[in-house]
């Protein structure tokens, strides 16, 4: 909710300036005390209710200031005159008014008041641009009123800070979650501090609404019932949370509950509309009355009662209607939405794309609001997800009346229509500063792609044009791991782009600055104070926000730093064609959606699709099954149990015939050699090399015999089509420079919450590693946290054969244990935890987040640990694990672990797979014969020992010794012949 200031901390404020030493010397000049008596007759004007009166006389008192150049006092004139334009609700005036004076002033404030009443202004314009929808302008003038105000010494903890709730506000509503809570949370201190209970209800309710976006639900109705709870605040103010409530509970689809909300918002706001005697506020009550009527008309709609539905959607437009254009134009959008859905639900088409229309057209005024086929330019963008979800209906709309009356235009229409959001949304990710808002715009974004690719593939269907599949297929492609694109874009744009030094210390700084102060929030979390961890979380703001700054004026100083960092996401097909083609590859990309899974395959000449229906099967939970199964170290003891082994082949047949055989069957006999997948959702847990092509031939339990996937084809994984094609281009890996660490740890030790036992060959397995590529082994103490750090740009290959701790809750809280010398006596180990200790962990801990600020040279990195290639599954970008980090970090080519591995056969596995790379294979290949190898041992061919470990990325080979040896016999001989022909000149 947007907070004005109250009149009576605005009439505190300007006092204590006429009071100070400045006013008092002013008061000398009778022109002033002329000035000051106009001014105080104007504030009990204000008072009264006579604001005509008073702003006339506002408006003398300025001109008698401004006559004898006192720059402060006519500027606190102003901020009370623009105040009483907004309390009236004239907001448009009130902007006209703060507009003028903000650049008629630009750069000309210099004393501390001035600036703190020049930066007022900004914050009073910036909050009527929210009431009137403008969103992205409010966000830069309240962001230069904190600035303004900070540079005049303004204490916000002591004074007003409605300013962190207008901007909290703005970020809940451009999904950026975490600026929304660090200005909540802002909100929230300083009012406990003042015990202004009804502002900290507001931060609540903020931080409620934050967590909504992001899904984390149960925190959201924990954050609702501490307002609920706060019996200090006014009965007004928790009513405030009632409309929000009814929001989370209907998203839940607990329907009687959000009815009741819902039912209690609208009285409640019914009531403010009228009684509020604030005109700001009743125009705030009146916007969230609106709010409250559209989601009662939405709750109608999708319980089926269309008749009460209307009635609340007419109402609400009543309301705006009576409003003479004063409230949030968004509003009109929103009602319009839902009142198109309704209609659309009982089958009036024509209404309901004449309303959503003209929904689309208070986002984008320049297209048409009258004209169904009227849409954006291909520059359009926007913060306002409620823009994006105006063309989901609409294509919905379209879809549902073509399966309706079967005319395949509207299905055409749709098409066009989703092909314009996915410009908006392409154009729009460039605007957001944060992973965390990203995640959110591309796991919305997945409902968006996936309507389009159901079009585009029925329109395939009905009319034989391939041009539909490949579009489809584009769809789905623009779904795949765009943040993880953008960043490696970004790093590729560092190496090649020739930037000042002082930039590129600059940007080291804060990157490493940045990392330092996220492991220690980290750390602290768990046993500080909240004064300690507030104080933290606005350290690592503070730094995100100085670091985002640097990074922005780069972009614009740089253009072809920009070019690079957002060039087009995804190659067309004919360049990943030509490119299979040459390689004898099959490629396989998965669409995993909320209603399909979609199936692409690209063969170098073709493009195959097939999708299935997910609720028609019971593919989710037989794949979750099977890879619980795959991931259980106790399945391993079972090994020879028929029961066992009949449905393991039994499961691991149905997948293939759902994940592949229909792709397999459709492409014409070839000699393709290798399978490159693109998993999607779930799939990206799965190790396809196990799924089998045959049922078994053989009696009894002998996992060795099966035909896996694995024995026919070279299998290898990639984030996207677009992150397989740029590492096309590395025909070779630089050479043969290693570095492995394995530190050691007690029997059994704890670190938090993560129980952990020792390991007891993974030493082995780096010596024996850094033997056969004769590299440098960090072994026990010395495989330390500093010394990976300090030889980042040393090595071509790194080998982590070490303790990975996963967090699914917090991704970034994922890492890998290095040596420190407390590990062996179980320091880490209970509840109690000092400073002290978790220093210590700092230092011998690489955070997920802080690898995410490297910047990592080396070809390949060897995850040799459990767990390392999964993590939370994040829809829309895929699996945040330990391996994802690395390749964000720059790192072309991964080795990563899909389940808790068995130490011993995991040695033996990586001696093997670091021979073949020794020997010059592929590193896909190279880690194909290391398995293949385990199918001849009894002891260790059930799959949970080798198919755990998958590669990803650049699979191109190392330089082999025998190929520096012929390099180096070829420039021998050519030195000899040269030298021969200079004799025979010479003679």
């Amino acid at each position: 909710m947007i907070v004005r200031f109250k009149l009576i901390i605005a009439l505190f404020i300007a006092s204590s300036f006429f009071t100070s030493p400045i006013y008092a010397q002013s008061l000398v000049d009778d022109e002033l005390k002329k000035g000051k008596e106009l001014f105080d007759l104007a504030k009990d004007q204000g008072i009264d209710g006579s604001f005509d009166l008073a702003m006339k006389n506002f408006i003398k008192a300025g001109e008698v200031f401004k006559a004898n150049d006192s720059l402060d006092l006519w500027l606190s004139t102003h901020v009370f005159f623009i105040h009483y334009l907004g309390e009236q609700g004239k907001y448009p005036q009130a902007i006209k008014w703060g507009d003028s004076i903000i650049h008629h002033l630009f750069r000309k404030v210099e004393v501390n008041t001035e600036r703190i009443y020049f930066g007022w202004i900004h914050k009073l314009v910036g909050d009527d641009y929210l009431l009137l929808g403008n969103y992205h302008q409010g966000e830069q003038y309240l962001l230069d009123a904190e600035k303004i105000m900070k540079a005049g010494g303004y204490d916000f903890e002591k004074r007003n800070y409605s300013l962190f709730a207008s901007l909290g506000k703005i970020y809940n509503h451009f999904r950026e979650p975490e600026k929304a809570k660090h200005y909540f949370n802002r909100l929230i201190d300083c009012a406990e501090k003042q015990e202004k209970w009804d502002d900290v209800i507001i931060g609540y309710d903020g931080l409620a609404v934050n967590y909504f976006h992001q899904g984390k639900h149960k925190l959201e109705l924990e954050e609702y019932q501490k307002a609920l709870d706060l019996k200090k605040a006014s009965a007004k103010a928790r009513g405030r949370v009632y409309l929000n409530i009814a929001d989370a509970y209907r998203s839940n689809q607990n329907y009687p509950k959000a009815m009741e909300m819902a039912v209690k918002a609208k009285d409640f706001y019914q009531v403010l509309a009228k009684e509020e005697e604030d005109m700001g506020n009743r125009m705030l009550a009146k916007v969230n009355l609106v709010r409250s009527l559209t989601l009662l008309g939405n709750l109608y709609t999708e319980t089926q009662n269309y008749q009460q539905g209307k009635s609340q959607f007419h109402s609400a437009l009543q309301v705006l209607n009576s409003s003479r254009g004063n409230i949030d134009s968004t509003e009109y959008a929103n009602v319009l939405i839902g009142l198109a859905n309704l209609e659309g639900e009982i089958k009036e088409w024509n209404l309901a794309l004449k309303h959503i229309q003209k929904a689309i057209w208070y986002f984008f005024p320049e297209t048409d609001s009258s004209d169904m086929f009227s849409h954006p330019g291909k520059d359009a963008k926007s913060k306002d997800f409620l823009a994006f979800d105006v063309f989901m209906h609409k294509a919905e709309l379209l879809n549902n009346r073509f399966e309706h009356n079967q005319d395949i235009n509207d299905l055409k229409l749709a098409l066009e229509v989703l092909l314009s959001l996915n410009d908006i949304l392409e154009n729009s990710l460039k605007m957001y500063d944060y992973e965390s808002a990203k995640m959110i715009l591309a796991r919305d974004n997945l409902l968006y792609q996936e309507l389009a690719i159901h079009i585009a593939l029925q329109l395939f269907q009905r009319t034989g044009d391939k041009a539909y599949a490949e579009q489809a297929y584009h769809f789905s492609e623009t779904t795949k791991a765009m943040i993880l694109q953008e960043s490696i874009n970004n790093i590729t744009a560092w190496d090649l782009l020739d930037f000042p030094p002082h930039i590129r210390e600059e940007e080291e700084r804060l990157r490493r600055e940045l990392a330092t102060y996220e492991a220690s929030l980290a750390e602290y979390r768990d046993f500080a104070d909240d004064s300690t961890i507030s104080n933290w979380e606005r350290r690592v703001f503070a730094a995100k926000q100085a670091y985002q700054d640097l990074i922005k004026n780069i972009e614009r100083d740089f253009p072809e730093y920009y070019e690079l960092k957002y060039e087009p996401a995804s190659p067309t097909l004919n360049e990943i064609g030509a490119y299979l083609k040459k390689e004898k590859a099959i490629m396989i990309e998965y669409f995993w959606g909320e209603k399909f899974l979609h199936i692409f395959a690209l063969d170098g000449q073709e493009i195959y699709t097939h999708s299935i229906l997910l609720d028609s099967t019971h593919l989710e939970k037989d794949l979750s099954d099977f890879i619980y199964y795959l991931g259980d170290p106790s399945n391993k003891l079972q090994g020879r149990d028929l029961s066992v082994f009949n449905q393991f082949v039994s499961d691991s047949r149905s997948l293939y015939q759902q994940l592949l055989e229909p792709m397999l069957k459709q492409m014409r006999e070839n000699s393709n050699e290798k399978l490159v997948f693109i998993p999607g959702g779930m799939l990206g847990y799965l190790p396809f090399e196990i799924l089998l092509t045959n049922d078994p031939t053989k009696p009894g339990a002998d996992y060795g015999s099966l035909d896996y996937l694995l024995r026919k084809y070279r299998i290898k994984y990639d984030y996207s089509a677009k992150l397989f094609m740029n590492y096309s281009d590395l025909k070779h890996a630089r050479n043969f420079t290693y570095g492995g660490f394995a530190p050691s740890y007690g029997k059994d030790f704890e670190i938090g919450n993560w129980k952990l036992g020792g390991l007891f060959y993974n030493q082995k397995e780096v010596e024996q590693a850094s033997q056969i590529m004769e590299g440098d082994s960090f072994l026990d103490s010395l495989a330390t946290k500093d010394h990976f750090l300090s030889r980042l740009g040393k090595y071509d290959i790194l080998h982590f054969a070490m303790h990975a701790l996963m967090d699914d809750q917090q991704p970034g809280n994922s890492g890998l244990a290095f040596y420190h010398p407390k590990n062996n006596d179980n320091i880490f180990s209970g509840n109690q935890r000092s400073i002290e200790i978790d220093s210590a962990f700092v230092n011998s801990f690489l955070y997920v987040f802080e690898i995410y600020k490297l910047r990592i040279q080396a070809d390949l990195v060897v995850l040799s640990a459990c767990n390392t290639g999964v993590g939370q599954l994040v829809k829309g970008e895929g699996i945040m694990s330990l391996a994802r980090a690395f390749a964000y970090a720059g790192c072309p080519g991964l080795v990563m672990s899909l389940w808790q591995v068995d130490d011993a056969q995991t040695q033996v596995l990586m001696e093997s797979f670091f021979a073949n790379l020794k020997q010059g294979m592929d590193k896909d290949e190279a880690l194909r014969q290391a398995k293949l190898s385990f199918l001849d041992s009894e002891d260790a061919n059930h799959p949970f020992f080798w198919a755990s470990f998958v590669q990803t990325g650049s699979s191109a080979p190392f330089q082999t010794g025998n190929n520096w040896l012929l390099y180096s016999l070829f420039v021998g001989l050519f030195i000899l012949v040269m030298g021969g022909i200079r004799i025979l000149i010479k003679k």
